[in-house]
């Protein structure tokens, strides 16, 4: 008995669940690069003067300047990978903190932020496939942090030709703001595999008998 059940055990650890998938590299930017990610400005300035890496102790992360050059848009971008062999829905993971120079703004005249899946077009969609973004288009008046995760449609599932984008804005205030990425990734929430189900039930099984053996020795 001792061995079926060690057997059970190490087969349950060995089914656990199936990996996630990736769809996103580097989303944490622990590779202290932009390394699958692509960067885009609009208006002028170089893509070194709105693109940024920070090392600290706790790791890397990612900034995303604006108006502190003529550049009025800045993007990061990165293709993502859909494809999945269930429906189960993707989750799109995120921590960032937003800041500016200038604060107590009043509403609709700061730099401002997006971030939303493009299809190539200039348009963003939000987690349901509309044409929006995942957050609106925040103002960027004095320090927030986004911290959390979403679950996406699952009409985005094994669909091609997106990408996760984070767009920054200027409203032309001529003071500069910032994005500091942490994270941002999407991946397939993870699910039991196929032979969980059944090692489980062999579990319950082996349990109710190991218990019926005991109950009739001490009969």
């Amino acid at each position: 008995m001792y061995k079926i059940k060690y057997l059970l055990a190490s087969s349950l650890l060995l089914a656990g669940t199936h990996s996630m998938a990736a769809p996103i590299v580097n989303g944490d930017f622990s590779q202290c690069d932009f390394e699958g990610w692509s960067t885009e400005t609009i208006g002028g300035g170089t893509i070194d003067e709105q693109f940024s890496i920070l090392e600290t102790s706790q790791g890397c992360s990612a900034i995303l300047a604006i108006d502190n050059s003529p550049s009025f848009i800045n993007v990061l971008y990165q293709q993502v990978d859909f494809s999945a062999s269930t429906r189960t829905p993707f989750v799109f993971s995120y921590d960032f903190t937003v800041d500016s120079a200038l604060t107590g703004q009043p509403p609709g005249s700061a730099d401002y932020f997006a971030i939303g899946l493009g299809d190539g077009s200039g348009n963003l969609f939000n987690t349901q496939g509309d044409v929006g973004s995942f957050f609106g288009t925040p103002d960027i008046n004095g320090m927030q942090r986004y911290q959390g995760s979403i679950e996406l449609a699952d009409i985005f599932t094994n669909e091609s030709g997106l990408s996760l984008e984070l767009q920054l804005f200027s409203n032309f205030d001529a003071a500069p703001a910032f994005i500091t990425v942490n994270t941002l990734s999407i991946a397939q929430a993870s699910v039991p595999a196929p032979a969980t189900a059944a090692l489980l039930s062999l579990g319950l099984l082996v349990g109710g008998f190991s218990r019926r053996r005991h109950t009739g020795g001490n009969a």
